[in-house]
């Protein structure tokens, strides 16, 4: 999606399941990905078929070009085409590559193309409030804080806030002019 960057975004394929399984189950990356449950081959198999079968999900895997790595995933949930909205998401499943700026330009990248390829007006997320550094990323993106879901979650055997946060065409739009 873009040349400059030190990541391509390609769709997900079936040849990107076990990483994204791997990453599903990885204990650390669970909490932050809101996951309750762990995936099993069979659970990602029926995750997959539902990305192709569905116009409102879009998911992708984050290539790292200089050596063509899987080393995360990304995407668009409940794309609603009619009030051109969707939820947006992330994920570095490869430790290595978290902590340089690589959650910046995916999520640049992801930006860039709902709102100026797909015509979108408004991207939300959801994400752990005690997740400082990607909520301190989606900030420096641009995305406002909307509010809190009290005990939204239950994870890791208790009840989770969820902090929602969203940008706008608009705001997207004025942030490329500065």
């Amino acid at each position: 999606m873009d040349n400059e960057s030190r990541v391509a975004l390609v769709p997900l394929d079936r040849e990107h399941l076990d990483a994204s399984r791997r990453w599903a189950n990885d204990p650390v990356l669970n909490r932050a990905m809101l996951r309750a449950l762990p995936a099993s081959e069979s659970g990602q198999e029926r995750w997959y078929a539902g990305i192709a079968d569905n116009p409102g999900k879009m998911v992708f895997a984050v290539i790292w070009r200089a050596d063509g790595r899987h080393i995360g995933n990304t995407g668009l949930y409940g794309i609603d085409w009619l009030h051109r909205r969707a939820d947006f998401w992330i994920l570095i499943g490869e430790a290595d590559y978290r902590g340089q700026g690589v959650g910046s330009e995916v999520t640049a990248l992801m930006r860039r193309f709902a709102f100026d390829n797909l015509g979108l007006n408004r991207l939300c997320l959801r994400v752990d409030p005690d997740n400082a550094a990607a909520v301190a990323l989606y900030a420096s993106q641009g995305f406002v804080r909307e509010g809190v879901l009290r005990q939204d979650s239950y994870i890791e055997g208790r009840f989770r806030d969820i902090l929602i946060m969203s940008q706008l065409k608009r705001e997207y739009e004025q942030q490329k002019r500065h």
